[in-house]
């Protein structure tokens, strides 16, 4: 369910709509200092919204659309495409996952059979912790940020510069990997003031773009049990 974007989708977004002339790019052995900082930054607090958008560098038409709330060791996921039309949620907390969604969701993204999304209907799929495909959905919460948003090993022309937006001072981080069409361009403004939290993500990924913007840091999450749900485990062999 990654989402893509470019630099082209955040082109007259808000934080950069007043941005300055940004600072010669520096050396990686800084850009490696702000990304370590934001790391930190981020593990620190305790629950993060992040909302994606996702649309075609040929049409400019939406694709995709995300959001995810994540805490310490729950979150909220919401989750749609466009082609096919299609949606779906999961929750995930210390002791269950419980994912809903559309017929289409559930067949497509889920790849339910479609006997077992008749079988759930609006109801929530539950999955408890002592079931194996727990860990299939557990790992989406505040400490998977950093593997999904910053720059790992495989990153390549790391680089970062200082710029400033309605007054404040924003490094922008900016690198590219080896993907499955080519290869994949990232760009990442941080708060230079303060804790180096992300403000926003553009990406380009082969044909798809995606902006991701960031918000709600440290905001209490409660992650609360649906009422109506079947046990995953019912569901299996039909």
């Amino acid at each position: 369910m990654a989402l893509a974007a470019s630099a082209a989708a955040a082109t007259g977004a808000g934080l950069l709509a007043g941005t300055a002339g940004a600072a010669a790019a520096t050396a990686s052995g800084a850009a490696s200092a702000v990304v370590a900082a934001t790391r930190s930054a981020i593990l620190s607090q305790s629950a993060v919204r992040v909302t994606s958008t996702a649309r075609s560098t040929k049409t400019d038409k939406v694709t995709e659309r995300a959001v995810f709330d994540a805490g310490r060791r729950s979150s909220m996921q919401r989750y749609a495409t466009t082609s096919p039309e299609a949606s779906v949620a999961i929750l995930v907390t210390p002791s269950d996952v419980f994912f809903s969604g559309d017929r289409s969701g559930l067949t497509t993204l889920f790849a339910m059979p479609a006997s077992d999304a008749t079988k759930v209907g609006t109801r929530w799929v539950d999955i408890t912790s002592h079931e194996a495909q727990y860990k299939d959905f557990s790992s989406a919460v505040l400490s998977s940020l950093p593997h999904v948003f910053l720059p790992g090993t495989a990153a390549k022309n790391l680089r970062l510069t200082t710029t400033t937006s309605h007054g404040a001072r924003i490094h922008v981080l900016s690198w590219t990997a080896t993907g499955t069409t080519g290869t994949d361009q990232y760009r990442l403004w941080v708060s230079a003031t303060g804790r180096s939290l992300p403000l926003q993500e553009v990406q380009l990924q082969g044909t798809t773009r995606q902006l991701s913007v960031f918000g709600h840091w440290n905001e209490h999450l409660a992650v609360a049990r649906p009422k109506r749900v079947v046990a995953f485990s019912s569901l299996l062999g039909g």
